[in-house]
């Protein structure tokens, strides 16, 4: 497809946002394939959330998985960055099979709808070619595109155990390789069709350029950020710097179960070599749909708790308003 027609694809996707999604029984396909192959179900409550995690992995894996946790969130508090190496051992943890989906689970609904939004967008804007997973951990959102839009895709991460799993889970599966390569590897150049990252990369320079270096002209880059994306006139100067034009932008997220109520986080949709700038307000864009439509929904008594998603919030729209 031409980047001029993935250009007007998306304007017309920011006009109706409620659009921006699959149909009802496919979210709800798509969440019992969470549940059944990955163990992503709704989370527990926290102080039935850590007795399920000793359950299924034992004191000492539960004791080490706290004291990695503990470590990591003790450096962001104090605005530093974990030391080298951390985040990695904490992933190789989070691999394990005992309790890889149980983890998961706390983010439920930012894995359900990105799952959903990556799928529409892939078939939308008619992705034909090569797709990359960055930080793809076991891979569920990578096998799921495999199998859904059938073009190869490569999931890559850090975490040499998750990639392990990855591939021991998804084995058989055409088309689906992962590895420990970097964003940065130099076979990367210009390969990929679409690239999408779920919190995964920093919001910086390099992570921008290093994402359009992989990417072919025209290609889609999918980035769900940890919170606010910076809209400043320096960065969004940078995203032009890297050869990037506007798409859209959106938000993934909802219910995410007892005492932490709701959360939600911007996704940024990047066109390499496109021509719209990208605007000052694509925060606010991301969250209009929030403020405008998803509150309603969530707050309504007969909507179910694990429906108060945004992939759902669609879906439901969608039943009742059919093109």
């Amino acid at each position: 497809m031409r980047t001029v027609d993935r250009e007007q694809i998306c304007q017309q996707l920011t006009l109706e946002k409620r659009r921006l999604g699959l149909p009802l029984d496919e979210v709800r396909r798509i969440d019992r394939y969470l549940a059944d192959k990955w163990s992503i179900t709704m989370p527990r409550p926290p102080v039935r959330w850590k007795r399920r995690l000793r359950e299924l992995g034992g004191r000492g894996l539960a004791a080490e998985y706290w004291g990695l946790h503990d470590a990591i969130a003790s450096h962001r508090e104090t605005g530093l960055e974990p030391p080298e190496g951390l985040e990695t051992i904490f992933y190789d943890l989070l691999a394990d099979p005992r309790i890889c989906g149980h983890v998961h689970s706390q983010k439920r609904t930012e894995i359900l709808d990105a799952a959903c939004l990556l799928v529409h967008l892939a078939r939308t804007l008619m992705i034909d070619g090569p797709i990359l997973d960055v930080g793809c951990h076991t891979g569920h959102h990578a096998h799921l595109l495999a199998q859904e839009v059938q073009v190869p895709v490569t999931g890559i991460d850090l975490s040499a155990k998750a990639i392990e799993t990855a591939r021991a889970r998804t084995a058989g599966t055409a088309d689906l390789n992962f590895s420990t390569s970097s964003l940065s590897d130099p076979s990367f150049v210009n390969v990929f069709e679409m690239i999408y990252a779920v919190r995964s990369i920093d919001y910086d320079d390099a992570s921008i350029a290093s994402v359009a270096a992989a990417l072919q002209p025209g290609g889609l880059a999918v980035i769900v950020t940890s919170g606010a994306p910076d809209a400043s006139t320096e960065s969004r100067d940078a995203l032009r710097a890297a050869g990037f034009g506007w798409g859209l932008s959106d938000v993934v997220g909802g219910w995410v179960g007892d005492e932490r109520d709701y959360e939600a986080n911007a996704v940024l949709v990047l066109i390499k070599g496109g021509t719209r700038e990208i605007p000052a307000d694509c925060v606010e864009q991301a969250t209009s749909i929030w403020v405008e439509h998803f509150q309603d929904y969530a707050n309504s008594p007969e909507t179910p708790w694990p429906e108060k998603t945004q992939a759902y919030c669609r879906g439901h729209w969608m039943a009742r308003n059919p093109l």
